[in-house]
């Protein structure tokens, strides 16, 4: 049976919710999950998801509406969290909104630090993770590579843990202990088949080789390996793993064909940051 032709209940309205955030129809999504609370409201699951899609809504929406979108995460994820103390999954929500939204829609890092304490108690890698987040807002470099140490050593086989520490390195400019750890991403465990980052650390291999204008030949392995297979919105496109192969051609002194697809990908791409770095591409292909 069909989850549509079930009677109308708090749990029904939750799952169409869930499957509707998943297919990032996120009206849609806060639509159900706002019939599945009216239904039921001391659901802890529904307050959580309503709130982390009201995040979602908030980031995307006018400075008029995002206040009220804001609103309605703090309470709901702060709701979750008061029907169920050991909802780790809204603690670690409401911390990210904590950390991200101005103090003038309700962010407060001392609210976020209180949470990370919380959340250390149920998954440490959670909290490094928020960690990381945190001490890059508040420009704590030195905190973060602690974190990034901590991760590649008390994570050494998670890949979610592992891409994390690339970013801290990168962030920090240590551009051989980022590709390192992102070699090491790429071949690590997933957390589920909706953990992307061994394939996000696939293409941080090939950016990073563009960088550095090293270890040329493995990033454009890498990026090849990335192009295989077909993935979310979040993750980098198609066209921008082409531009990152284009600029390693350039490096391997492929001048011609490198100029032949970066003004294919420009004809094509409705990107405006990708066109802008495209067409920086081309002139400097141009003056070489």
């Amino acid at each position: 049976m069909l989850l549509n032709e079930l009677p109308d209940s708090g749990t029904k309205f939750l799952y169409l919710g869930k499957s509707a955030f998943a297919q990032e129809q996120l009206e849609q999504a806060e639509e159900y999950l706002e019939q599945s609370l009216e239904l039921d409201g001391n659901s802890a699951e529904a307050h959580f998801m309503l709130g982390q899609t009201s995040m979602f809504l908030a980031s995307n929406a006018s400075i008029f509406s995002a206040p009220g979108y804001a609103f309605t995460a703090q309470e709901s994820l702060e709701q979750a969290i008061k029907l169920d103390p050991k909802h780790t999954d809204a603690m670690v929500a409401l911390a990210q909104f904590n950390i991200f939204a101005p103090s003038i829609v309700g962010g407060d890092i001392e609210r976020a630090q209180e949470l990370i304490v919380k959340v250390e108690q149920d998954s440490m890698l959670e909290a490094l993770l928020l960690k990381r987040l945190l001490y890059r807002k508040q420009e704590q470099p030195e905190k973060l590579v602690e974190v990034a140490g901590q991760l590649q050593k008390d994570f050494s086989t998670s890949a979610r843990a592992l891409l994390s520490a690339g970013f801290i390195y990168q962030d920090q400019e240590d551009f051989d202990r980022a590709f390192d750890s992102f070699v090491k991403a790429s071949t690590a465990q997933r957390e589920d088949i909706k953990d992307f980052s061994p394939d996000m650390a696939l293409y941080q291999i090939g950016k990073t080789a563009v960088t550095t204008k090293q270890n040329i030949e493995q990033g454009s392995q890498a990026l090849k390996s990335y192009m295989k297979n077909d993935y979310p919105a979040k993750l980098p496109t198609k066209e921008w793993v082409q531009f990152r192969l284009a600029q390693l051609q350039h490096l391997q002194g492929e001048k011609e064909q490198a100029l032949e697809v970066a003004r294919k990908i420009k004809k094509s791409t409705d990107d405006d940051r990708l066109e802008d770095e495209l067409g920086d591409f081309i002139k400097l292909l141009k003056k070489s």
